[in-house]
């Protein structure tokens, strides 16, 4: 199957045991619900595991004139990021402190990484990336996903809604797992795969 969108509002329209749909752009209430929802979808899939597909590592630009509260650098938050996975030397095998904010500027919703790290490289998931790229689990794990965000508005059924979060968490489980044990050598502190996280408790 094409990884599509079209492709993934079918998928998730299966979920919802709805027709499928020949084209997005129609007045169909599950188009214009699954159009309005669709990108949303994708970045809560990229923001939970730090896909290879979608990782990008590079150079934080220094931004000069900002406040750097309390911080020694002020760095310029890269504008495809959906998440800020490490910010340190460029493997990025240990993670720097950081944090995340605003500018101080009313009116403005710019955003800065703050660190002591000089030079600092990050590494961080990018929307930029086509649904096409992703892996066939992670492009699974999206449609699963965008029929919960579509649930209510298209089948008007909670209790399906709940049975689809359930699936997701162990699909999610299943899936990251298997990613990670995929790269070794990318070290992670922050993720524990839930089947080693439920051991350890």
């Amino acid at each position: 199957m094409a990884r599509t969108k079209l492709s993934l509002a079918n998928a998730a329209l299966g979920h919802l045991v709805r027709d499928t749909l020949s084209s997005l752009e129609t007045n169909n209430p599950a188009a214009v619900t699954i159009r309005e929802q669709i990108d949303n979808a994708i970045e809560s899939v990229i923001e939970e595991f730090d896909w290879h597909f979608c990782r990008v590592v590079t150079s934080l630009t220094v931004v000069e004139g900002v406040a750097p509260r309390g911080w020694a650098f002020a760095y310029a938050y890269p504008p495809d990021c959906v998440k800020v996975w490490h910010v340190g030397d460029e493997r990025n095998t240990v993670s720097e402190p950081f944090e995340i904010g605003m500018s101080p500027t009313i009116g403005s919703d710019t955003l800065y990484i703050f660190t002591n790290k000089a030079n600092a490289q990050v590494r961080y998931g990018s929307n930029r990336v086509g649904i096409e790229r992703f892996s066939p689990k992670a492009f699974d794990l999206v449609g699963l996903d965008l029929a919960i965000k579509c649930c209510m508005a298209v089948a008007k059924d909670r209790r399906l809604k709940q049975q689809l979060a359930s699936e997701y968490e162990r699909m999610k489980s299943s899936v990251t797992t298997a990613m990670a044990n995929l790269e070794p050598e990318v070290v992670d502190n922050e993720f524990i795969p839930d089947v080693i996280r439920v051991r350890s408790e």
